[in-house]
């Protein structure tokens, strides 16, 4: 319990630290003692650094996923949309995977061909994970869809 406390201290430290340092670059960005903690920091300290801009919706996002080969990310959000997007560079690869409610759900096929959601409307969709179109009709429940999954079976689903 000690020592947790004490890791717990030194991150929140170290945290803080950043933030000063942080703010000593946007007042001044060429501030080379600054920017060489700030460095030294993230690298040593093993601070995650994110790679892309934010995956945005207008509404909550729910659930996200990698595909099998790290190449896409899927999101499921509260503005009744699924959402594929180029995982280096976080730009959005088709138009909105649109329910009639929100997205509670949204997982890969195992080979990464198509998207499953599950959503709020009683609704489960099938897409085409290069497009974004849907493949077949919904797929109709008596409830809200909370989640889905994929099972391997053979190539794909």
């Amino acid at each position: 319990m000690f020592r947790w406390l004490v890791t717990q201290r030194r991150a929140a430290r170290n945290a803080e630290a950043l933030g000063y340092l942080a703010q000593a670059l946007r007042l001044n960005p060429e501030n080379r003692e600054a920017s060489g903690l700030t460095a030294a920091m993230l690298t040593q300290l093993s601070w995650p650094v994110p790679l892309t801009g934010s995956l945005r919706h207008s509404g909550s996002v729910n659930y996200a996923q990698f595909s099998p080969d790290g190449q896409r990310v899927v999101t499921a959000a509260w503005d009744d949309t699924a959402q594929l997007w180029e995982a280096a560079t976080g730009k959005p690869i088709c138009i909105p995977m649109w329910h009639k409610h929100f997205v509670n759900s949204a997982e890969f096929s195992p080979d990464g061909q198509r998207v499953v959601t599950a959503s709020a409307d009683k609704t489960a969709q099938v897409w085409d994970a290069a497009s974004g179109k849907r493949i077949g009709d919904r797929m109709e429940h008596k409830t809200p869809l909370i989640q889905c999954t994929s099972v391997p079976m053979g190539s794909g689903w």
